[in-house]
Formats: C-alpha cells, structure tokens, sequence
C-alpha cells in the first residue's frame, strides 16, 4: 500500500441523504399528529376538528420549512481527516474548515432516537443539571437525522479520536 491509498483510509466521509431526513419528518410527524390527536379528543371542545385541522396544518408547515432550510444550508457531507474537520453545506456544497486545534471540546447525546454532536469551537461545556447543558462560544451542531446511523456512529468514533489527539 503507497502513502496516497494510506491516506484515503485516513479520510473518513459521511453523506447526507433526503430521503434520510424525510423518513424522520415524516415518523416525527406522525407521532407529533398522534399526541395531537389524543389531545384533541382528551379534550373534545367544540372546535376541536376545526383545531385539530388548524395544527395539522401548522406541523405539516414546519417539516416542510425544516426540509428546506436543510437544502439551503444543510450539512451535506461530513469528512474527517487526521488535522480536522471538512463541512460541506447546501445544495453547493460550500466547504467550511474545521482546524483540531479549533475544537475545545465535543458534546455527544441522545434524545428519545435522535443523536446529536455539538463540536464546541472556543467555548465550554457547562452541565449545570442533569439533562440541562449549556455551551459558551460558537459550536457546530450535527444530528443523525440526515445520515445514516452506523456512518453517523463511526463519525462519533472518528470525531473522539481526533479529540483525543488535540493538544491542550
């Protein structure tokens, strides 16, 4: 193996897919429709149809708001390397560079299915209680909700070693 095929294995590349975040919008949606539901017949007013029909409307509007900001800015494709972080957004894929000497520290969780990393660039991390944190600083926030989960796990993976080897 030459040191150009070594350094292709170094690079690790993680793509967006719309489907992918069309099939969370649309199971978000459907669960968000079902609560409302329930609600709605919970409560059973006089304009609840009316009501019910209203905030269908409104949450059908938010996920397509959602999708389209996502096509305008959305992280695209992700790639890791061994000095940083490539970020491709929008449909023209304009590339943002993310140094490892810029990152002060990453914050990884779950909420329900949804994983979410925020790449802290400057600032801190503050876990005043459990299950609130707080970030100073600017950050990079990425969710799983476009990619893949087994490419969004070795980006987490990935993203931990290259923690690991910023000097401090």
């Amino acid at each position: 193996m030459d040191l150009q095929e070594e350094k292709q294995e170094e690079i690790f590349r993680m793509e967006a897919s719309a489907s992918s975040l069309l099939i969370v919008n649309i199971i978000g949606g459907i669960v968000a429709g079902g609560v409302l539901l329930f609600f709605l017949l919970a409560i059973r007013g006089l304009y609840a149809s009316l009501i019910f029909i209203v905030m269908l409307l409104a949450l059908a509007l938010y996920f397509i708001i959602d999708y389209l900001r996502w096509r305008e800015n959305g992280i695209r494709v992700i790639e890791i390397d061994e000095s940083g972080i490539n970020v491709y957004r929008g449909e023209q894929k304009q590339l943002s560079r993310i140094e490892a000497s810029q990152i002060t520290d990453i914050n990884v969780f779950k909420k329900i299915n949804r994983k979410v990393v925020n790449i802290i660039l400057g600032g801190k991390v503050h876990k005043v209680l459990p299950g609130v944190t707080l970030f100073s600083g600017p950050r990079l926030r990425i969710t799983n909700d476009a990619f893949e989960d087994k490419d969004f796990n070795t980006f987490v993976d990935r993203l931990k070693k290259l923690k690991n080897t910023i000097k401090v």
